[in-house]
């Protein structure tokens, strides 16, 4: 009897008793291909949670109900902590995988300025003759932080939004929306048209 047998073993530790034991409760796994199906695991994780559910509940049995029961009750609980487990487990996997797409394209948008962004970004990293002027004019009233984003772009040997971005220790987008902003502060009227400070010399 399989109570008999979970009683001794428990006395005994013995090694053929649990071979019985084991023996008797592992017919009851035939079903763990469906489990593992239906929790989104694999086989040998269904049998090992049926392994280690077994030794515990050996040790846990009072010998006051059905030990099959017991132990099926047991397993029940241990298969919806492990269906949980993995459905949060792929959830986060999918938030990290939208939150690395989204970071390419941030990546992406930032060496990819419009055109009003990359006109300022250019024209802050040329030499200074004639473009000295209208960065002194675009600066004219900007925050601290865009007077320090332009000296950064000034000073930077290969200047770009995710470079400047590193140098100031923020991140990118702050640093697009500065140079945006810049840009729109651009004044084709009085300062021409922009490939000219592009490509002064």
């Amino acid at each position: 009897m399989l109570e008999n047998n979970v009683k001794t073993y428990q006395q005994t530790k013995s090694d053929e008793v649990f071979r019985d034991i084991y023996n008797e409760v592992r017919g009851w796994w035939s079903n763990k291909q469906t489990i593992a199906k239906s929790i989104g695991a694999s086989e040998h994780e269904v049998q090992a949670l049926y392994e280690d559910v077994l030794m515990k509940s050996i040790e846990r049995y009072d010998g006051k109900s059905d030990f099959m029961r017991f132990y099926k009750k047991a397993v029940t609980l241990e298969r919806a902590n492990l269906y949980r487990s993995k459905r949060r487990r792929r959830q986060q996997e999918v938030y990290q995988s939208a939150s690395d797409e989204a970071a390419t394209l941030e990546e992406t948008l930032a060496d990819d300025f419009d055109l009003e962004t990359e006109t300022i970004a250019s024209i802050i990293a040329k030499k200074k003759a004639d473009q000295r002027q209208l960065i002194d004019f675009l600066l004219n009233g900007a925050d601290d932080f865009t007077a320090a984003t332009v000296k950064a772009f000034l000073q930077h040997p290969k200047p770009s939004a995710t470079a400047i971005a590193k140098e100031l220790g923020v991140h990118h987008s702050k640093v697009i929306r500065a140079l945006t902003r810049l840009a729109a502060k651009y004044d084709s009227t009085i300062f021409g048209e922009h490939r000219d400070y592009l490509f002064a010399h």
